[in-house]
């Protein structure tokens, strides 16, 4: 998931390395445990980042896919286990 964040970065910038180096290491590297509610039971968090819309898209999405609502949960469960340890 980082890595297509930076890359998506990396295409919107026309290639910066100076940008996504920053992006890399301020917004990736030192944040990303605050990208997520880990006592959640959803990523609403990680996707109200990207507006409204893309929340309400994902919401929708989440609620019609059973595998990927269980997949964000595991995911959650081991952000929170990993952040307990």
């Amino acid at each position: 998931m980082t890595e297509g964040i930076e890359q998506a970065f990396l295409n919107g910038t026309n290639g910066s390395d100076t940008l996504t180096s920053f992006v890399r290491k301020m917004a990736i590297e030192r944040r990303y445990h605050q990208w997520f509610d880990w006592t959640a039971n959803n990523a609403n968090k990680f996707f109200a980042t990207f507006g409204t819309t893309f929340r309400q898209f994902m919401a929708e999405r989440v609620r019609a896919d059973a595998t990927l609502a269980d997949s964000i949960r595991a995911f959650l469960e081991l952000g929170n286990l990993r952040g307990c340890l």
